[in-house]
């Protein structure tokens, strides 16, 4: 839904959301201010401030939102140990984020944003921790301890975030024509990362 279909029916908060996803999508967190969120939505300048006090209101409001969908995509994926195996649950989780960033990178560019962060916000921080409660318990059961479960998860997500950029580098380009084989690809490696971490004598390479 376009952020001025969004408004026309009476949703202006979450026009102005997507208004700044597209923004980010086409310029960068730079491009992004309520006077554009405006132009986009299709409202006088003013409007935004009925629900935003300012640019930064609405960047944290729009990460907030990536960072709750992305828990909900990675709560679907079986996250939190829900399957059989952890190794499953990982890999599954890596497929989601892989999935979700390929559609919606720039809201994640949002959700790591340093100048966010240091706002300490409670909303981001909840919807951050639901991210990690979807990956943590089966990332510790393989890896054996809570410093392994955070150096895998750092690994998992420098996977499933590269491959998502991957596709549009031409090494890659024939094999990984798809969203799904991109993320199958991804998958696959956290596999062999959840291998190697649960018994050392296991090689990537194997």
């Amino acid at each position: 839904m376009s952020p001025k279909g969004a408004y026309h029916h009476g949703r202006l908060r979450e026009a102005l959301v997507e208004a700044a996803l597209e923004a980010v999508a086409e310029g960068g967190v730079a491009s992004v201010s309520m006077a554009d969120a405006a132009r986009r939505a299709g409202v006088s300048p003013a409007a935004p401030y009925r629900h935003f006090a300012g640019r930064q209101a609405l960047l944290l409001a729009t990460a907030v939102d990536t960072a709750r969908a992305l828990a909900d995509r990675l709560e679907r994926a079986g996250g939190g140990g829900r399957r059989s195996a952890p190794a499953e649950a990982l890999a599954a989780c890596a497929e989601a984020y892989t999935l979700f960033y390929l559609e919606r990178g720039a809201g994640l560019d949002l959700v790591y944003l340093a100048e966010l962060r240091t706002l300490r916000d409670a909303e981001l921080a909840g919807a951050g921790r639901r991210v990690m409660d979807c990956v943590l318990p089966v990332a510790r059961e393989i890896a054996g301890s809570a410093d392994g479960a955070i150096v895998l998860l750092e690994q998992v997500f420098a996977v499933a975030h590269g491959y998502a950029q991957l596709r549009d580098v031409s090494l890659s380009s024939r094999r990984l024509r798809s969203p799904a084989a991109v993320a199958r690809a991804a998958g696959a490696a956290v596999r062999l990362l959840a291998a190697a971490t649960a018994d050392p004598a296991v090689t990537v390479g194997a």
